[in-house]
């Protein structure tokens, strides 16, 4: 009820609320660039919010006196809750510009979003909200079930942001002999496999008698996900054994490229998982990037990081809505998730 009087005394100050189009992206992007502070190309955000082979993303604007004020997108995605299959979005590009911070205009924003989702047929929406995004969504029926561990492993000596420069030397030297995963029985390469040996391993990202809740991937999907368009300067790394594509990683580039970003790995076992990320460290040292960045719940992908040297660096909220009006079990258990870099937007 206070939400929505909230939201009454917002739209009585003159904000209008309603759904973007093609036509708003360059009105989006210069939102972008006043509350990220960086450029966001034309072609890359109407490709992020319109091209998605699961559906347009719901985009919800904010105007005040025909100016685009704020904005807030579900990006939708089909996800397997154990034998059922629903469509569900993940909670991105939030933001508000700062002179109407403050006024109410979130709320607004979050209500108006949640019934445009529920028009499309969404059912469950997921995010990785900062601490803002938290304060803010107090009361509106998010559910904070656990935290995503993120990882780094370290390339360079800048990567040490405290470490003083007289030490850069030795730990320059430690990194030549940090560990990482053998690809001894591998042909590690810089290339995409094809369509077909894509296809053949996404079986493998999911363990077989479990209900696992897991976004769904599929050959189109990767075609969007990492197209040039979007932003991340994505590159592929497969791995083959007898001629025979065992597995592969992604991995793109964070906006200064200073830091590499494991988005996805897949691997017919644990070992071509860890050859795969292994072939990221070294084509990600070869950018000279600092550091590679990983983040993830998925046990077989978590062994993987530590034959690779990754440590721990921090972890991620990690919250869930459901629009439903079902019950779906599986959704409100952290324990049945397995999440992986690509699954939040700026991997």
């Amino acid at each position: 009820m206070k939400v929505a009087l909230e939201a009454a005394a917002v739209r009585r100050a003159g904000f209008v609320v309603r759904e973007a189009t093609k036509r708003d992206v360059p009105d989006i992007n210069r939102l972008f660039a006043v509350v990220f502070g960086r450029e966001r190309e034309t072609a890359a955000t109407t490709w992020r919010l319109f091209d998605n082979p699961a559906g347009e993303a719901v985009v919800t604007v904010v105007e005040k006196d025909g100016c685009i004020i704020a904005q807030r997108a579900f990006w939708p995605i089909w996800i397997g809750l154990g034998s059922e299959r629903v469509l569900g979005a993940q909670s991105i590009d939030l933001m508000v510009h700062p002179d109407f911070q403050g006024k109410g205009v979130f709320r607004f924003m979050a209500l108006a979003s949640f019934r445009s989702a529920e028009r499309r047929g969404i059912e469950v929406l997921y995010g990785f909200p900062n601490c803002r995004a938290l304060r803010a969504s107090h009361g509106l029926g998010w559910n904070e079930i656990g935290r995503v561990c993120t990882f780094t492993r370290p390339l360079r000596s800048d990567a040490f942001s405290r470490l003083p420069l007289p030490f850069h030397p030795v730990m320059s030297l430690a990194l030549r002999v940090w560990p990482k995963g053998s690809t001894r029985h591998f042909d590690v390469q810089s290339a995409r496999p094809d369509a077909e040996a894509v296809q053949a391993l996404l079986p493998r990202r999911s363990p077989s008698g479990t209900r696992a809740c897991e976004t769904e991937r599929s050959p189109e999907w990767y075609n969007w996900r990492f197209a040039r368009k979007m932003e991340g300067r994505y590159e592929w790394v497969s791995v083959h054994t007898a001629g025979q594509v065992v597995g592969f990683a992604v991995w793109g580039r964070s906006p200064d490229g200073r830091t590499a970003r494991l988005a996805e790995v897949i691997g017919a076992s644990e070992g071509a998982i860890s050859a795969a990320i292994a072939g990221v460290i070294d084509h990600a040292a070869q950018a000279e990037c600092s550091a590679v960045d990983a983040m993830t719940n998925r046990t077989d992908v978590l062994r993987a990081l530590a034959h690779n040297g990754f440590r721990k660096s921090g972890d991620l909220v990690f919250r869930v809505k459901n629009l439903a009006r079902r019950s779906l079990p599986p959704f409100e258990s952290f324990a049945q998730w397995r999440l992986l870099g690509s699954d939040f937007d700026v991997y």
